[in-house]
């Protein structure tokens, strides 16, 4: 883990909506908030990608899996 002197702190203030979907989100993915915000950061910010939906990935599957015959 990176050194907390590599970190600025700040505060934002979300409407409440956006931080339940976000909570919940966290969740999901067994992250922190802070964990949370930074992945959605870096994904706004073209530094990392959104992984697939379970319907994508469920497609690309049976997408291989019939060519296999």
């Amino acid at each position: 883990m990176a050194d907390q002197k590599e970190f600025t702190q700040t505060q934002i203030r979300l409407p409440s909506p956006l931080y339940e979907e976000l909570k919940e989100s966290a969740d999901r993915n067994f992250r922190s908030m802070n964990g949370e915000l930074l992945y959605w950061i870096q994904v706004g910010l073209g530094r990392a990608t959104q992984p697939l939906s379970a319907e994508e990935t469920r497609r690309i599957v049976g997408e291989e899996l019939d060519k296999r015959g």
